[in-house]
């Protein structure tokens, strides 16, 4: 009895994979948008407090900032940046 549970547990579970397997996406789904990238040149905003591009978006720069690394790194860590 425990056999024929385990048998049945296994194909089901088997038959669901393979049925999963075969769901593909809607046409819809595929289709990626263009991504919106900042209309350059950058420019100051008029309050002159934010980047902004063309069309007076907001642009986020990432970047290092070192002047307070020697307060905070030992010397192998500062050499090793």
């Amino acid at each position: 009895m425990n056999i024929i549970r385990t048998l049945a547990l296994a194909a089901s579970l088997i038959f669901t994979l393979c049925v999963a397997g075969q769901v593909r996406p809607g046409e819809s789904q595929l289709s990626a948008k263009p991504a919106d990238f900042p209309a350059y040149p950058l420019k100051a905003s008029t309050n002159g407090r934010y980047l902004v591009d063309q069309n007076e978006t907001p642009t986020l720069l990432v970047g290092d900032s070192p002047h307070s690394l020697f307060v905070n790194l030992s010397p192998h860590q500062a050499d090793a940046y």
